[in-house]
C-alpha cells in the first residue's frame, strides 16, 4: 500500500513540475534575434531594434549589446517589420512572419550613411512687447529712444 502512495504522489510531483513547461509551450508568441554588423563584418553595439506587427500596431524595441547581439522575445505571432537603426549609418528594415514558438534569425548589415546630417533647432521667439526691467516702456522701445538723435561722441565731454 504504501509503495503505490509513494509512486502516486511522485507521479504528482512530476506533472506539477512538467505542467508549467507545456503550458510554456503552447504560448502563441516566437521570438526574433540576431547580430548587427557594418560592412566589414564588425559588430555594431548600441543599435536600436524595432520590431512592430502590422496587423495589431504592437511595437517592441531593443538596442543591441556590446558584441552586436539582440533578442525581441514574447511577440505574439504575426507579420512584423524589424528596423535597426544607429547614427551613422542608414536605417535597414526587413519582413519577418513569427510564428509561435519560434525563433528566427535576421541578421542585418548597416551600410555607413555618406550623408551629412544637421539638426537644426528652431531658435525660441522673443517677444517685443514683453515689459522689460527698464522702466518707462518696452525695451525695443527705449532702446529706439537712446538711439534717435544720440550719437556715442556727444556723451564725450
Amino acid at each position: 500500500m504504501k509503495s503505490w502512495y509513494s509512486s502516486s504522489v511522485l507521479l504528482l510531483v512530476l506533472l506539477a513540475l512538467l505542467l508549467p513547461i507545456w503550458a510554456l509551450a503552447q504560448a502563441d508568441t516566437g521570438s526574433i534575434e540576431g547580430r548587427i554588423f557594418d560592412e566589414s563584418r564588425a559588430p555594431l553595439p548600441g543599435a536600436t531594434v524595432t520590431a512592430k506587427n502590422l496587423s495589431t500596431g504592437l511595437t517592441r524595441s531593443t538596442i543591441s549589446s556590446a558584441i552586436g547581439t539582440y533578442r525581441l522575445g514574447s511577440l505574439p505571432a504575426g507579420d512584423y517589420d524589424v528596423s535597426v537603426e544607429l547614427t551613422g549609418f542608414y536605417t535597414q528594415t526587413r519582413r519577418d512572419k513569427v510564428l509561435a514558438t519560434s525563433v528566427d534569425t535576421l541578421d542585418f548589415t548597416l551600410m555607413a550613411s555618406t550623408e551629412r546630417r544637421t539638426a537644426i533647432d528652431e531658435a525660441p521667439r522673443v517677444s517685443t512687447t514683453t515689459r522689460s526691467p527698464v522702466s518707462g516702456g518696452t525695451l525695443l522701445t527705449r532702446i529706439r529712444e537712446n538711439r534717435q538723435g544720440r550719437h556715442p561722441c556727444d556723451r564725450v565731454g
